[in-house]
């Protein structure tokens, strides 16, 4: 099992029993939610021993309830337990264009851990109960186990850096004896495969780290007088071929692992809402969900991305699944999302082939296979560029040099007639609706725009003037060919025909009309948009779900009641504030106790809200559309690097709520809005051109506007959002400076 190393309680954890904050998600020792509001409250949390969940046709398939941790290398899945069920790491990937599914360019290849593995205690012979679930920070999954006025409080994390030939997962437990007598702790290393898996097996190897463990076997017994803690390590190491010899790990070298990791909030920053707590947590959530969905070779190298966090061995990438999940890392890992934006250039090269000859498509290339993959490495690209400024990115390679080269030539060559789109054959694996696809047609003018702004060195005079006219033909084409009327007013449609016709449908597994705002087409309260998630979300669309109520994009059976891709989209189904109180309550009823989004949550003709089924794979492309959602839909916020701007315009249906941490420049910015005032912290070393604006309630009028006391009446600009008039003012804030933006209304 390893060598043994051994500590006496170090006192580093002695006077404060939790490092960081421990948030509210999970469930209690009994399986129920604990302040939650949620169809998972209860429902399935154990793992089945027969689970066999990757059969030919995995929709039909109900994952188990699991908690996932990742350094991106490696990837685990916990049961309820703090057991690791499940870990792959990758070791390769290939190129798969035009040989398999619609929107699979590239492959994974895997090897892969299924089983389990962990630590079995027990206080005076007797087991520990079955434990509650929290986070610390969001991040780190606590199991908190009790027996007999002993607890053991038990972290479960990936180090951010182990090994370079292994990966490894670390248990790290402090057991408190809160009663006046002692007790006897017994730990036992529990760690099998099933000898299912059809993948190349990860060799596996597990170390306990433990007061008075003199042996090689994993097991043994500990006093505890009444009133200690004690800390005990548990390494479970995974090697995709062979397991270098272990140097000795120390209970202090884990606590600095564990700080490590703590400390990667993301670079969103923390939110805070006190009216509703839950809001805030699921920001971090939903960032650590799109994060761990994607895997990286060992040499950093991004090789794509699952359906969401949960392990599972299949291979396939599938295109739009992982750009929107780099789209939210833009906002809370750029690092990585910088990884994933070179691996879309490359994997998505739009002028190499991608169709089979099969489907009749032989020499079709990426670009007319399917635009909107096409577009999207320069979308994300450019969102990095002017998000943390240019100086961000490294000199362009030639992999991105090139593809950035192919994707002028191809909107130029397949330059549409006026009055006309870019055509596409599909959206990414699904059928493009339609002669010409709405958002594809808007990702074409977002990349065209990327061009343009922000890669025009690049290229010549004549390509940026022929990018510009496209560019503007794009607008305003999009907006006359593509807007009907279906009951909910003027609205935007997924596809039109050439003759003129509309796709009155939403099938849920379209997000660019959600985030036609994020990409700036838009602006966040126009009602085109909203209209249109309104009828999706009513029986005017033949794919809503009266039962679910949610939509239903399968045609022939009834297997998946809400694709939670469109569930997602009541974020933008917002006219008013109670509006947006109804999204995220029916949100919140259909996210896991670890605040996940399942791609399917339950059944389309389930009316238990009790017989959830966890279908699919857990959603990264939902976690990375939320945070893109929140940051800048909800809060309203806008950072350009390049001009050193920043702007504030939270619409809530709360009084207060705050975002501090928010990377900017050289440091982070803190916004908090609490009722009538609006505030800006800058935490850089230089000054910010700040935009805030502050919703007034609905039907109020303006008495005065101030900026640190001082009134700015006159400067004032009153806009219209949503549903009330708002009050504008811009203000440069200085290094280490603070600036307060407060109203008076009558």
């Amino acid at each position: 099992m390893g060598e043994v190393t051994s500590r006496k309680s170090s006192g580093i954890r002695d006077s404060q029993p939790i490092m960081g904050q421990l948030v509210s998600m999970g469930y209690d020792a009994k399986g129920g939610a604990r302040n939650r509001s949620s169809l998972y409250a209860a429902a399935g949390l154990e793992w089945p021993n027969d689970y066999m969940p990757e059969e030919e046709i995995p929709r039909y398939n109900d994952y188990p309830f699991c908690v996932d941790v990742s350094n991106n290398r490696l990837l685990a899945s916990l049961d309820r337990s703090a057991f690791v069920r499940r870990v792959v790491v990758g070791v390769g990937s290939q190129d798969a264009r035009g040989s398999d599914a619609p929107g699979v360019y590239t492959k994974k290849q895997l090897a892969y851990f299924d089983g389990h593995c962990g630590l079995c205690m027990s206080i005076d012979g007797r087991p520990l109960q079955q434990p509650s679930l929290s986070f610390e920070k969001g991040v780190v999954p606590v199991f908190c186990f009790c027996r007999s006025d002993v607890e053991v409080m038990l972290r479960v994390f990936v180090p951010a850096v182990y090994e370079t030939k292994a990966s490894a997962v670390f248990l790290l437990a402090e057991v408190r004896n809160q009663s006046d007598s002692s007790h006897t702790l017994g730990i036992e290393l529990d760690c099998e495969e099933s000898g299912q898996s059809k993948w190349p097996d990860l060799v596996t190897d597990v170390t306990l780290i433990a007061e008075g463990n003199t042996d090689n076997h994993g097991s043994c017994q500990m006093s505890i007088d009444a009133g200690q803690m004690i800390q005990i390590g548990c390494i479970c190491r995974f090697g995709v071929s062979v397991l270098p010899s272990l140097s000795v790990v120390t209970l202090e070298e884990m606590d600095c692992a564990l700080g490590k990791v703590l400390e990667s909030v993301g670079s969103q920053g923390v939110l805070e809402v006190p009216e509703e707590p839950w809001v805030g947590e699921e920001l971090t959530r939903a960032a650590e969900l799109a994060r761990q969905s994607v895997l990286q070779l060992a040499n950093g190298e991004v090789i794509g991305s699952f359906w969401g966090s949960n392990v599972n061995p299949k291979p396939d990438v599938w295109m739009r699944d992982f750009s929107y999940t780099a789209i939210g890392l833009v906002d809370t890992n750029p690092q990585l999302a910088y990884k994933c934006a070179k691996y879309l250039c490359a994997a998505s090269a739009p002028g190499e082939p991608w169709g089979t000859t099969d489907e009749g498509q032989a020499g079709e290339s990426s670009y007319r296979h399917s635009l909107g993959n096409a577009c999207m490495g320069a979308v994300v690209l450019s969102m990095i560029c002017r998000r943390y400024g240019y100086d961000f990115v490294d000199q362009p390679d030639s992999v991105i040099v090139d593809y950035l080269h192919q994707l002028a030539r191809c909107m130029i060559a397949d330059r549409p007639a006026r009055g006309s789109l870019y055509a596409t054959r599909f959206i990414s694996d699904g059928l493009s609706r339609g002669d010409f696809h709405t958002g594809s047609n808007m990702l074409a003018w977002r990349a065209a725009d990327a061009l343009i702004e922000d890669f025009h060195a690049l290229f010549d005079n004549s390509t940026i003037e022929t990018l510009s006219s496209i560019r503007s033909q794009l607008v305003e084409t999009i907006e006359t060919l593509c807007v009907g009327s279906f009951g909910q007013g003027e609205q935007f449609v997924e596809g039109a025909y050439v003759d003129g016709t509309l796709v009155p449908i939403h099938d849920a597994e379209e997000s660019d009309l959600a985030l036609a705002s994020v990409y700036g087409f838009t602006k966040r309260d126009d009602r085109r948009i909203i209209n249109h998630m309104y009828w999706a979300h009513s029986v005017g669309n033949p794919y809503y779900a009266r039962i679910s109520g949610g939509i239903d994009f399968w045609d022939f059976d009834g297997s998946n009641g809400v694709s939670y891709p469109g569930h997602l989209c009541l974020l933008k189904r917002t006219r008013n504030r109670k509006d947006l109180l109804q999204a995220f309550a029916a949100i919140r009823r259909t996210t896991d106790l670890d605040g996940s989004f399942w791609w399917w949550p339950f059944k389309h003709d389930e009316p238990d809200a009790n017989r959830v089924k966890r279908g699919l794979g857990k959603c990264g492309w939902c976690g990375g559309e939320f945070v893109s959602l929140i940051l800048h839909d909800i809060l309203g916020i806008q950072a350009d690097a390049k001009t050193s701007s920043v702007s504030f315009a939270p619409y809530l249906p709360w009084r207060k709520a705050s975002l501090t941490g928010f990377a900017f420049l050289d440091g982070t910015v803190d916004f908090v809005v609490d009722g009538e005032k609006l505030s800006l912290v800058n935490n850089t070393g230089r000054d910010i051109h700040a935009r805030l604006q502050l919703c007034m309630p609905a039907n109020s009028m303006l008495e005065d506007v101030k900026i640190n006391g001082s009134s700015r009446r006159m400067e004032a600009q009153l806009v219209r959002l949503f549903d009330s008039s708002s009050v504008v003012l811009k203000q440069i804030v200085g290094p280490r400076k603070r600036v307060d933006m407060t109203i008076a209304i009558s």
